[in-house]
């Protein structure tokens, strides 16, 4: 599902293909425990070409979408209005938690190949980096970010879930908790795990907050900065 394009930008570092902690994208693909896809994507700390870097990332996310579409046919990648709108307000409450307050969330009706689909945008996120100089937890912050989406359809509108929508942040969370796992030297499927059941906590512990903005933009199509900012001033922290 699309989000602001500046968050879309390929992890700064080398990405190799590797059959590790990926997971099922019918069940979850959020889960490392769930039955092994057939590749993942891990990213190297040393910095490399950012062209070799989206190459890789955009050959995962192929694998990742295959993979669905092998598994669940066309309606993987299916983007009903309801997942749309929990996606673009999961986004807005675990950014605003992590200090950036959204300016403006919005989700529009497209169709494509014949079929009607809804996509999202969250504008007024700063851009993000990581590469082998950026902190750890700054990197699981751009993977929190990253996930909030997928992860508030998961949590919220599981009925409507269709994994191939939100390919593209599973993909780059994927690389970008490998990053830090490196830097950590923590195993990174762990750290995959850690990061989605943080990633959860924060959605679950801020559902109401999540649903209002997700009906704004259900009924409305548009929420603007100054009743997002009223909303997500009451984000809370879950420690």
């Amino acid at each position: 599902m699309a989000h602001e394009e500046e968050r879309h930008s390929p992890c700064q570092g080398e990405c190799q293909a590797e059959t590790e902690w990926d997971s099922d994208p019918l069940i979850a693909p959020l889960d490392p425990r769930a039955p092994e896809a057939t590749h993942s994507v891990r990213l190297s700390p040393y910095v490399e070409t950012q062209a070799g870097s989206a190459q890789q990332l955009a050959a995962a996310m192929h694998d990742f979408m295959a993979r669905a579409l092998a598994l669940e046919g066309p309606k993987a990648f299916d983007s009903p209005k309801s997942s749309a709108a929990l996606h673009e307000a999961g986004h807005c409450v675990v950014d605003a938690l992590h200090g950036a307050i959204p300016t403006r969330a919005t989700i529009r009706r497209i169709m494509e190949f014949g079929r009607p689909q809804w996509i999202g945008r969250t504008d007024g996120i700063p851009k993000w980096r990581v590469d082998d100089t950026t902190p750890a937890d700054e990197d699981l912050q751009q993977a929190r970010s990253q996930l909030a989406g997928v992860v508030a359809e998961i949590l919220f509108d599981r009925a409507n879930y269709r994994p191939a929508s939100s390919a593209d942040e599973i993909v780059t969370s994927q690389a970008i908790v490998r990053s830090a796992a490196i830097k950590m030297h923590r195993d990174p499927a762990a750290l995959w795990l850690e990061t989605l059941v943080e990633t959860a906590t924060i959605l679950k512990a801020n559902e109401k907050i999540v649903r209002r903005i997700a009906d704004r933009l259900l009924r409305r199509g548009v929420i603007k900065s100054r009743q997002l900012a009223r909303l997500l001033h009451e984000v809370r922290k879950t420690r």
